[in-house]
């Protein structure tokens, strides 16, 4: 019975050392395997934080392109098509797609013949494209992880409740060493996939957890500087289209200035040609009356009126001359992506209060000059904001095809046109506004008529004004 027992107690021992053994060596693993999984999202980090700096350059390469008005050199494509090969062959991207996505930008950039700003875009999209599937493979990771995590909690879990009661001390302190730390890091990651970054003391935390409480630190540190970068490179790009809006905008007051030019240029040339004609007949009566007359002293005063005429008309020919401009050749342009990107620019300067709102016929496309056009658009869209100004407001921007012609309509829900200029039209040099020059209406109903259309002004009731041009249909046609 004795002889029994003992051997009953030593199966139970070795049977409780095997418990013991087996959770230990389920533990280990656990750590093991948690502490391997890290490593591959690791080199991810470091292979994504690559990708942004390959695309970082890009961009500041083609920005410097772009200010100094050149293209970009071919050494310095080849440099960034060397870099993205490298990136291509390395083994530490998670999206099965991201080698074939980055050997077609290698091929983009050095396709021939395309022009900067369009390779600029290219690069840029599909560089954005493989880092957003390079981030979203790594939440499946991630969240992959977490997930198994929490399995091998439950399995620790139930090997901890099947230990005999006299092992219950040795329970407690299994769960608070270890089940504690797991359902912590299990919920730590769960914040990360929920872009909520947090660092954990490692400090009182048992040996075997450190080396994954460590990795999760530095994940964690990582991620929120890759965060951090993103939002700074997004804050940077909002920079520099609020700052390319405040150019058009200047860049639209100048050539008010210009149009006014042009309109005083106009007037000197017409003043100028009418001169010319009575200029002429007086120099060949003065000629005529020097044959007749014979007297020295008369005869030099004569020659000099004369060469004065002569200098006159020099002068008006001159002014004549200079007056000529090249005009824009018409092409086909599709009138709402024009319409959207002059929209889209000038919202940048407008109040949080003023809305654009756009009712643009699909496929839409019109034969006329496309600068010229799209000036037209900002005169009428700025003239609109200054008129409503800091108040709520509201500008409508329709464009459609009518019987016979097609109609580009601009709104607004201001105080409208005074009475003067809805029975005179608009003046050059005359503008019910402070510091208007009155050019923006007569600009754009010149553009108009050079198109052979015309160009409407009304109110709107309760209150507003619109503006409408009616261009002639057999400039549009069905993109």
């Amino acid at each position: 019975m004795q002889r029994h027992f003992r051997w009953t107690v030593l199966a139970l021992e070795v049977f409780i050392c095997l418990m013991v053994l087996g959770t230990l060596a389920v533990l280990l693993l656990s750590v093991y395997r948690n502490t391997a999984r890290f490593r591959p999202v690791e080199r991810h980090i470091a292979y994504v934080t690559a990708l942004r700096k390959v695309e970082e350059s890009g961009a500041a390469l083609f920005d410097d392109s772009a200010l100094a008005g050149a293209a970009v050199s071919s050494r310095e494509l080849e440099n960034l098509r060397n870099r993205l090969g490298t990136l291509r062959r390395m083994d530490a991207h998670l999206d099965a797609s991201t080698p074939g996505r980055l050997q077609k930008l290698v091929r983009s950039l050095s396709a021939p013949d395309v022009p900067t700003q369009g390779r600029a875009e290219r690069f840029l999209d599909g560089m954005d494209s493989v880092i957003d599937a390079e981030i979203d493979a790594r939440q499946g990771v991630l969240q992959s992880i977490a997930s198994a995590m929490r399995n091998e909690k439950s399995l620790t879990t139930i090997l901890a409740v099947a230990l005999p009661l006299v092992l219950l001390g040795s329970l407690v302190v299994f769960r608070f060493y270890v089940v504690a730390p797991a359902r912590r890091i299990a919920g730590l990651l769960t914040n990360v996939g929920e872009s909520r970054f947090e660092v954990v003391e490692t400090d009182g935390a048992p040996q075997a957890m450190r080396p994954i409480l460590e990795n999760y630190n530095g994940l964690v540190m990582r991620l929120a500087q890759l965060e951090s970068e993103q939002h700074r490179k997004q804050a940077t790009l909002e920079r520099q289209v609020r700052v390319a809006s405040g150019n058009l905008v200047r860049l639209q007051r100048t050539l008010a200035n210009s149009e006014k030019l042009a309109v005083a240029g106009e007037i000197a040339a017409g003043i100028a040609h009418e001169l010319r004609n009575p200029l002429a007949g007086i120099r060949a009566a003065l000629d005529n009356l020097c044959a007749e007359i014979d007297e020295p002293d008369q005869l030099h005063r004569l020659n000099l009126v004369i060469a004065e005429l002569k200098r006159m008309t020099a002068l008006l020919n001159h002014l004549l001359e200079q007056t000529g401009v090249a005009p824009e050749l018409p092409a086909s342009v599709d009138i709402g992506n024009a319409i959207d990107e002059v929209a889209h620019l000038v919202s940048f300067q407008l109040p949080e209060s003023v809305r654009i709102e756009q009712e643009v016929e699909k496929g839409l496309q019109l034969t006329l000059p496309e600068d010229g056009f799209r000036q037209v658009m900002l005169n009428l869209i700025l003239n609109s904001a200054q008129v409503i100004g800091k108040q709520p407001g509201t500008i409508g921007i329709q464009a459609r095809r009518e019987a016979g012609h097609v109609e580009i309509a601009v709104s607004d829900d201001g105080p409208g046109f005074p009475d003067a200029m809805l029975e005179s039209g608009p003046q050059p040099f005359f503008s019910q506004r402070e510091r208007g020059s009155g050019l923006g209406l007569a600009t754009v109903r010149r553009f108009a008529r050079d198109l052979g259309g015309r160009m409407t002004i009304a109110n709107i009731q309760p209150h507003g004004a619109r503006v409408v041009l009616h261009l002639p249909e057999e400039g549009a046609h069905d993109g």
